[in-house]
């Protein structure tokens, strides 16, 4: 939800809500890409550029329009912020992109690839963007004496309306915080890490039943006959083979089953991390002493986590904005006034469905979590004024088992 005064904000910063990227979706499609990066990766990239027509950077374009870049996680290789001075916000120096592409070739069957890297900085107190591109030696070359202060010729300054911009309007967005140099986990990653594990120990304890499970039959000393057919529960007549003096034998031989059991009592254990993981998430480190309403104002497993999410992406988002509208010539004061961008966070205060009350009881049921006096007063809180108290309920459960 863009929030601005129109008289004031200028049509360009406006109609980056309508469109502002490549996909021409508007803040709710980048909104929607950027929180799934979030979730996915940890980080993501946006970057605020001007297009003019035909696309070009400079004056002399027809229709200069703002639009946001995306940038994924991987493709954000380095960057260094300033060191602010007391009382001020640092922001960023320069930062290193990967846009390399590679493409296939059908003659030689092979995937050929250029890399492609752009520098962005600050010299001259203007915002500046520089590719460097070629094969691994000549971009690693180009990257080596780079000089920040003084760029290569051609080194791009973008301007919008003749205007240059005094910072660089770069913005890394992570799981709940902005910032190049925090990378964080992705939500839930323990929760994949044993899932993963889980997965892993299912493919190989399944491999040892498909070889081990079943008894081999083992023959010692038997002479084949081509009418004997091995059928599970028949019998089997056998003549002994070779040397007469040696009885034919046959055995059935089984592995014990105790490395089988082993790997089955590792998968309960992964499953039972998997519980404890979803269930801590939910809980949000209440203990068993905490009351129903506490609980209550706990939300489902990883809401909270997306919350954190959905409001960083939104933070990312609106400093995009206000990049537009100091380029637009507003101050930085005036850009932070009047350009807002709030996450609607409206569901963090919805009521559980029956589904996630049934996965709740089922999960509690395993690991012992909470009493029931405690489980009682999280239904209370789900479902007020349709429950009657847990002493009352008691005595009808005790009413019910006498008359059962």
């Amino acid at each position: 939800m863009v929030n601005s005064e129109t008289s004031e904000t200028p049509q360009e910063v406006k109609d980056i809500e309508i469109y502002g990227n490549d996909s021409n979706d508007g803040l709710l499609g980048l909104k929607r890409r950027l929180n799934h990066a979030q979730a996915v990766f940890g980080r993501a990239g946006l970057l605020l550029d001007v297009e003019v027509e035909p696309v070009g950077y400079g004056v002399g374009g027809i229709n200069p329009r703002f639009v946001i870049k995306e940038y994924p996680a991987y493709a954000i290789l380095d960057g260094e912020v300033t060191v602010p001075a007391p009382g001020e916000k640092p922001y960023l120096k320069w930062v290193l992109l990967d846009e390399s592409t590679s493409a296939y070739n059908p003659v030689e069957k092979k995937w050929i690839g250029r890399g492609k890297y752009r520098v962005l900085g600050i010299a001259g107190g203007a915002y500046y963007s520089c590719v460097i591109e070629g094969d691994n030696q000549e971009c690693e070359t180009q990257w080596r004496t780079f000089d920040f202060g003084n760029p290569p010729p051609h080194a791009i300054f973008p301007m919008f309306k003749a205007t240059m911009l005094p910072m660089l309007p770069f913005t890394v967005c992570n799981v709940n915080r902005l910032g190049i140099h925090e990378w964080q986990n992705p939500p839930f990653y323990d929760v994949v890490e044993a899932t993963l594990k889980r997965y892993q120990l299912s493919s190989i304890y399944h491999l040892g039943i498909y070889r081990h499970a079943s008894p081999t039959l083992v023959l010692a000393n038997y002479k084949p006959r081509p009418d004997t057919q091995l059928t599970l529960g028949g019998v089997l007549a056998m003549e002994a083979g070779g040397n007469g003096n040696v009885p034919a034998s046959a055995s059935l031989m089984e592995t014990s089953g105790a490395g089988l059991q082993e790997m089955r009592a590792a998968m309960e254990e992964a499953e039972n991390v998997m519980k404890y993981v979803s269930l801590r998430t939910l809980l949000d480190g209440a203990g068993a002493n905490s009351s129903g309403e506490a609980i209550a104002m706990r939300t489902a497993s990883g809401t909270a986590s997306i919350a954190d999410m959905d409001q960083a992406g939104a933070r990312a988002i609106e400093e995009q904005l206000v990049f537009a509208a100091i380029w637009a010539g507003a101050s930085v004061k005036e850009a932070g006034e009047r350009i807002s961008y709030q996450a609607d966070t409206s569901y963090l205060g919805s009521k559980f469905s029956l589904a996630e009350v049934t996965s709740f009881i089922v999960v509690n049921a395993a690991q012992k979590v909470l009493s029931k006096e405690n489980q009682w007063a999280f239904f209370e809180a789900v479902a007020p004024n349709l429950l009657t108290s847990f002493e009352d309920n008691q005595i009808q459960l005790l009413q019910e088992a006498e008359t059962v």
